[in-house]
């Protein structure tokens, strides 16, 4: 194990972390909202994402009752790609955080 990242002080995926050249990440995903606004992929799944939740009334939106403890939302972004590493879909999904 120590050829492949090195020394083996700390468990596998915690030395995976530290070294941003073993990173499985995709970099066309955005790391936080701002970055996903800018872009015009991005704005079109997260409308998209809006549209299906008004569509189906899975929620709306109200003003918050005296007392109620509120629940935070955010935005995960995912690139969907085919076999070949193609991006087919760029998907956005409101979560509860």
């Amino acid at each position: 194990m120590d050829d492949v990242i090195g020394e083996a002080g700390l468990p596998v995926l915690a030395s995976c972390l530290t070294d941003p050249e073993l990173m499985l990440m995709c970099a066309e995903e955005p790391a936080t909202f701002a970055v996903a606004e800018r872009d015009a992929a991005w704005r079109k799944a997260m409308l998209e994402e809006m549209r299906s939740i008004e569509a189906n009334q899975t929620w709306e939106l109200l003003d918050p009752l005296v007392g109620c403890r509120l629940i935070g939302l955010k935005w995960v972004c995912k690139v969907k790609m085919d076999e070949h590493g193609d991006v087919v879909k760029h998907k956005a999904r409101l979560v509860a955080r």
